[in-house]
């Protein structure tokens, strides 16, 4: 009995199954990403249908346009947040996995060159930190009518009205995408500016980790032995080791 009623021992710490877990928490990261903007833009794009804006415009215009504009900032909070959580979980990937390697290199200079010296990034960035610690950015929407187009709906957001906020400092860059848009950027044309900047470099990342794996098999097993050791000095249970 006593037998059937003892707990099994825990196994010896894999540092190949943290190494995969690490991996599918970055794709986990990932597909929050792709769905919140996915949400976002097939949202906007339903609402800034000229069908469905004239129904929202004929019948109880304010109640609707609220439920729409609340529903919009919140999809775009959820937007914002994994945009820049996506990016922080890659480099705490890397400096687990990859630090002092090439790849780590690899990955430092495409992020700069190909992340941070964009305009739509820096300005999301920005656009975050005002979210989260200043106040939910207004969202506005704008009819037009055009003779040959027909109705246009847009949803977006204030130039102005950032720009006025005296608790957040825009970068330059972030200030320089704004002056594109004059006083109204459109929500759906930032989503999709700035989705292929984080798809591209997410996908180079995916595809060149285990490329470098393979072509480093020395550096992969000294880092899964800097695991194993880390894992069996740290955590819950490691007063009760002894170690």
């Amino acid at each position: 009995m006593e037998e059937l009623l003892r707990l099994p021992e825990e196994p010896e710490p894999s540092p190949a199954l943290e190494f995969m877990r690490r991996r599918e928490a970055l794709l986990i990261s990932y597909s929050v990403f792709v769905g919140n903007y996915r949400e976002l833009t097939e949202r906007l794009k339903l609402v800034e249908n000229p069908h469905v804006a004239i129904n929202l415009w004929t019948v109880k215009l304010d109640v609707e346009f609220e439920k729409v504009r609340d529903e919009v900032t919140r999809l775009l909070h959820n937007f914002l947040a994994s945009a820049l959580s996506l990016l922080d979980h890659i480099k705490v990937h890397m400096e687990k996995l990859y630090e002092g390697s090439d790849l780590f290199a690899e990955y430092t200079s495409r992020r700069r060159e190909h992340v941070f010296s964009t305009p739509v990034y820096r300005f999301v960035y920005d656009l975050r930190q005002y979210a989260i610690h200043n106040k939910l950015p207004l969202v506005g929407r704008i009819f037009s009518f055009h003779k040959t187009r027909g109705i246009r709906i847009s949803y977006f957001l204030d130039v102005g009205e950032l720009k006025r906020s005296k608790k957040k400092r825009w970068s330059a860059e972030a200030r320089q995408y704004m002056d594109t848009y004059g006083g109204q950027l459109p929500l759906r044309q930032l989503a999709m500016e700035y989705f292929p900047v984080m798809n591209e470099f997410y996908k180079w990342l995916r595809k060149r980790e285990p490329e470098f794996n393979r072509e480093n098999p020395n550096f992969l097993r000294q880092r899964w032995e800097r695991i194993a050791k880390q894992m069996r000095t740290t955590g819950p249970d490691y007063d009760k080791r002894g170690a």
